[in-house]
């Protein structure tokens, strides 16, 4: 038998390695399933809407849950937190307990706390009032350049739930969307899905999965459900290592039809290790609507009472500090985005110096007018 000569052998090897190399290619640039592209298009589907929610998450399941307001529209979004102070768990520095102050002392504070994010117009505002130990209040705000995209929050916020929870995981499967394996059918939450897999490399860890601990350290398999009766919205993601061990497990439920879309009310994300179960996070959606409605650059104003004090941090050196006044007007660039309040917040006693003053100025108020009274009776007495 002859062979052939040494070029033609290594042209035919060659074109086998091609051959090969093609047929690969074409594997892994297959259209992806159905599902898998209406899943993609239902999660970037959604772009503006409002959303009233609560919150509970950690390790300690006895915290209570905090309340939400979110509204969004395309890059600008606008979080508030407002919670009684005294659920608040205060905490006190080591040299402070050390110079011998009690915290089991401290009365519980009074009012509420407030936090509200805003990012809007390229700018990231962080807006605090606080109650003080002494009955005041404090407001402060402070502005930083750069919006602070909705998807990249952690924790995940509620427009994402019963979606892709995370960027990464959803920015990895649409680039391996044709790769994507369905195991079967099953039911989750009462509802009927369809199982999809995605292997993931030590490599890929961190895009597929956004973070990762010991069971998924070497990678493993992205395992998502989704529910073509609702519009292909996923009421479970999970991440699972090599062993078969699942390393966070994401679940929404209770979906209700808002404008067209299938949102969930509940949603809860669980963290496990080899120990067990870790970290979580549970959401309570109370009020969905206006999803994909205009929003009014109005809503995104934050309203400043007299008083607060800014930091103005745009420039990343040095901040430039003023205090909102009355009459005053604010920078022209924060124009429509800061609205002040003629509202004075409750002054503060700074010390026990200025509570002793005016305790001995309200005492002497009293003694004169005790003393004016008795003489006007001995007066008429006389008379």
């Amino acid at each position: 038998m002859l062979l052939p000569s040494l070029p033609l052998r290594f042209a035919l090897i060659l074109g086998l390695f091609a051959t090969l190399c093609t047929a690969r290619v074409g594997l892994a640039q297959k259209p992806p399933p159905d599902a898998v592209e209406r899943m993609l298009a239902r999660s970037d589907a959604v772009f503006s809407g409002r959303y009233t929610y609560t919150l509970l998450s950690g390790v300690d399941r006895t915290k209570k849950p905090i309340p939400f307001e979110l509204i969004y529209s395309g890059p600008s979004w606008k979080r508030t937190e407002k919670q009684l102070a005294a659920d608040v768990e205060m905490t006190f520095s080591e040299d402070l307990i050390k110079s011998g102050f009690d915290p089991k002392k401290v009365k519980p504070l009074q009012g509420y706390r407030e936090i509200t994010n805003v990012s809007h117009k390229g700018k990231f505002y962080f807006f605090t009032a606080n109650p003080q130990l002494d009955g005041g209040m404090r407001h402060a705000l402070r502005v930083t350049t750069g919006e602070q995209p909705l998807e990249k929050q952690f924790l995940p916020l509620p427009p994402f739930l019963g979606g892709f929870w995370f960027s990464e995981t959803h920015a990895f499967v649409r680039e391996h969307s044709g790769v994507g394996v369905k195991k079967g059918a099953a039911e989750v939450n009462g509802e009927a899905v369809e199982i999809f897999e995605w292997e993931v490399s030590r490599e890929n860890r961190g895009k597929a999965f956004r973070g990762f601990n010991e069971i998924t350290e070497n990678g493993g398999v992205l395992r998502i459900f989704v529910a073509p009766r609702l519009g292909y919205v996923i009421p479970r993601i999970e991440h699972v290592g090599g062993t078969g061990a699942v390393a966070k497990r994401m679940d929404a439920s209770d979906f209700i039809q808002v404008n067209g879309f299938f949102v969930p009310q509940r949603a809860q994300a669980q963290y496990y290790d080899f120990k067990g179960p870790g970290f979580f996070a549970k959401y309570e959606i109370t009020q969905v609507k206006n999803l994909n409605e205009l929003i009014d650059e109005s809503e995104f104003a934050i309203d400043l009472p007299i008083g607060t004090q800014v930091a103005d941090a745009r420039d990343g050196k040095q901040s430039i500090i003023f205090t909102v006044k009355k009459d005053a007007p604010l920078p022209a660039d924060f124009a429509g985005e800061l609205v002040p309040m003629d509202i004075q917040p409750q002054r503060s006693l700074r010390s026990w110096k200025g509570a002793v003053i005016l305790g001995l100025g309200i005492g002497v108020l009293v003694v004169a007018l005790a003393l004016a009274v008795q003489r006007v009776f001995l007066r008429r007495r006389t008379k």
